[in-house]
């Protein structure tokens, strides 16, 4: 990744058509684990209860909390014995499961599941901030991925400011589902990212990623960054087409 200076001037968004697409229309066809993206981005969790969801909402609220200078030991008195509780409730229910297929022994075969449980937009995992993707026409008929996300404490780097490291990892993602749209899955191979200006941390950016051309086993993408229409950083990928199923079995061996 390289890093250059604050940039100048705001730079000129694409125009969207925002309207929700056919999913077998246009001239790209959208996958069908892609498919429910398309316009508004809802996303339905497929593989747990509502329970799963408001739990995630509430450790992530507890992330954003703890990450806050402001908070010290006397605020936390009492703290540790219910969260140490809760973790212990939920291992019960986890060695209670054992021998049932996990979610991460099926996620090759389950890229719906894989998405709610992925790190950066993944609405089950506690770790996402999470960016809320959806898939829409641009005005040549072509899709982009669109990733709004704000950024809160937890994801600081320079005081006030998005740690690049993070930008870098969401870039890699929505690239990753730009990619998808060529219809064959792939992996990331090469990612470059150029930091234009410092991304300010409580403020909403904007992804936008697309697929660029395909060229046999190779699929190029390219991203931008912007925060109120303006550029913080682009990016361009390399993602390698790949079996899963051999990636499965090499993992089980």
């Amino acid at each position: 990744m390289s890093e250059v200076g604050p940039g100048d001037g705001k730079e000129q968004e694409p125009r969207l058509d925002r309207e929700r697409p056919s999913s077998d229309g246009g001239a790209t066809v959208l996958p069908g684990w892609l498919a429910h993206l398309a316009g508004d981005g809802q996303r339905v969790l497929i593989d747990g209860p509502g329970s799963v969801l408001r739990l995630a909402a509430v450790l992530r609220s507890l992330i954003v909390l703890l990450s806050d200078s402001s908070i010290s030991d006397g605020d936390l008195e009492g703290s540790e014995e219910l969260i140490e509780g809760l973790a212990a409730l939920l291992s019960r229910a986890q060695m209670s499961n054992a021998g049932k297929p996990t979610m991460a022994g099926v996620a090759l075969a389950d890229s719906e599941s894989f998405l709610d449980r992925s790190p950066f937009i993944g609405l089950k995992n506690p770790l996402s901030p999470p960016v809320v993707v959806q898939i829409v026409r641009d005005v040549d008929d072509s899709w982009v991925v669109i990733g709004s996300v704000t950024f809160g404490s937890p994801y600081e780097g320079p005081p006030g400011y998005v740690h690049g490291g993070f930008l870098a990892a969401v870039f890699d993602e929505i690239c990753g589902l730009a990619q998808s749209l060529a219809g064959q899955p792939a992996m990331t191979a090469h990612l470059s990212v150029d930091y234009r200006r410092p991304t300010p941390l409580w403020s909403e950016v904007e992804f936008s990623a697309r697929l660029e051309r395909i060229d046999g086993r190779k699929h190029f993408a390219s991203a931008v960054a912007r925060v109120q229409g303006v550029e913080t950083a682009t990016a361009e990928a390399l993602f390698v087409t790949v079996d899963f199923e051999t990636l499965r079995a090499r993992r089980n061996e």
